[in-house]
């Protein structure tokens, strides 16, 4: 039944080896596989339950053909010819060979243990021993779902393609299994290259009326795994997407509609997958970290220089246009509003804009944009030529917090002060 598990692999579907437990039987799932980096999809190849035993390598020893088991596969023009799949042999192509009921016509014998492990098999009162569909305790089932792909067998085998050239040599393999037998996209694309044979997406893969491929199965969502075109779809794909797509969008479209695209570039706002919410008060940190990955969206040269200009967040030496000429700085709007900074006309040091309640609110914000030297410019009694503006409450030198504070770290202190003064 190794066959079955031969065929099995015809459409890339097979056990998992927690299922494998029987003893004598070498573990087919650790069986390294054949000439490949990677595994066929669990999406398009669901797993099965194969509670069996089987040895390809022994019946391959003894000259016996695929076709003498998987005889329905040369015949095959879909995965979905039949309710398991295509070619798997069933116990009445076993029975050609063996007897099962003395095992008197295969050596070794083939009782029903034989295959199925630890099973005892109880007969109906008055039936033959022969007849296996007699019994009151029918051994465990196979779960044996069909393969999400097209499979037309009968093509490939009128073109002379042998078994092996997709599913390699089984000689030295007993369960055939997706790992060890199953050929990969790879291997399919050897002769699928758009000249022997088309390389369109659709030649293999489901597709729905609209001509694109259907990605929800019950076994999960069909997505590309990066063997090909640098294309996963994995945590990094919103990042690195664009070159993809931009290479060829065609690719992109044998899955997607085109509002799947505007779904996020329509000009007008970023959903909240690609940026989280308030991202415009806080981009510049991750903008200074990784250029690259911003540009693989935006064109520094228009989105972003258009909105800083837009809002005042530019200088004349920051940015300039393409012929080398700076922007006029007294066209350049106002970021903050009136108060940010400086004392008020009526004498009070802060108004309701000033920018010390939003910074005691939330530093991060004002780091988006700044860094330590723009504070110490005012906030500096030595290491800068600061106006040495007082940024701590009254009296702070006698807290705890000043006490803790300069235990913990004096360099920290010695940012604003130099020398760092006791705490008093």
């Amino acid at each position: 039944m190794k066959l079955i598990l031969r065929t099995l692999a015809v459409l890339g579907i097979v056990a998992l080896g927690a299922q494998w437990a029987i003893a004598g039987q070498e573990n087919p799932w650790a069986t390294p596989p054949q000439n490949r980096d990677y595994l066929p999809s669990k999406v398009i190849f669901p797993e099965q339950t194969i509670p069996l035993r089987f040895f390809h390598d022994k019946h391959l020893a003894q000259e016996i053909d695929c076709a003498t088991c998987h005889e329905k596969a040369l015949d095959s023009v879909s995965a979905t010819d039949q309710l398991v799949p295509v070619g798997t042999p069933g116990e009445d192509a076993c029975q050609t060979c063996h007897d099962f009921s003395s095992g008197a016509k295969a050596d070794p014998p083939s009782a029903c243990e034989t295959c199925h492990a630890n099973y005892a098999p109880v007969w109906r009162e008055g039936r033959k021993a022969d007849d296996f569909r007699a019994v009151q305790n029918p051994p465990s089932a196979m779960g044996l779902p069909q393969g999400h792909i097209k499979m037309n067998h009968k093509l490939h085998v009128d073109k002379g393609i042998a078994c092996a050239t997709c599913h390699g040599d089984l000689k030295n393999v007993q369960v055939a299994t997706v790992n060890n037998s199953m050929p990969v996209m790879m291997t399919c694309m050897d002769c699928h290259d758009g000249k022997q044979a088309s390389d369109n997406c659709r030649t293999c893969h489901v597709a729905d009326p609209s001509g694109r491929l259907v990605q929800k199965f019950d076994s999960g969502v069909l997505k590309p795994a990066g063997h090909f075109r640098n294309d996963a779809h994995d945590d990094a794909w919103l990042d690195k997407h664009a070159m993809t797509a931009k290479n060829d969008d065609q690719y992109c479209s044998n899955c997607h509609e085109q509002k799947y695209c505007l779904d996020c570039h329509n000009g007008v706002v970023k959903p909240f997958k690609v940026h989280p919410n308030n991202f415009v008060l806080t981009h510049p940190v991750h903008a200074r970290r990784s250029e690259p990955t911003c540009s693989g969206c935006h064109r520094a040269q228009n989105f972003c220089l258009d909105c800083h200009k837009r809002s005042g967040v530019a200088s004349a030496t920051e940015f300039k246009s393409g012929d080398g000429r700076a922007w006029e700085t007294s066209k350049l709007g106002k970021f903050h509003p009136d108060g940010w900074v400086g004392a008020l006309t009526n004498g009070s040091s802060r108004g309701p804009n000033h920018h010390g309640f939003q910074a005691q609110r939330n530093i991060r914000a004002c780091a988006a944009c700044h860094t330590e030297k723009t504070c110490l410019t005012c906030h500096s009694s030595g290491t800068m030529a600061g106006v040495g503006i007082n940024p701590h409450p009254p009296s702070f030198g006698a807290t705890a917090k000043c006490k803790s504070l300069r235990a913990t770290n004096p360099q920290m202190c010695a940012q604003c002060h130099l020398p760092v003064p006791a705490c008093n």
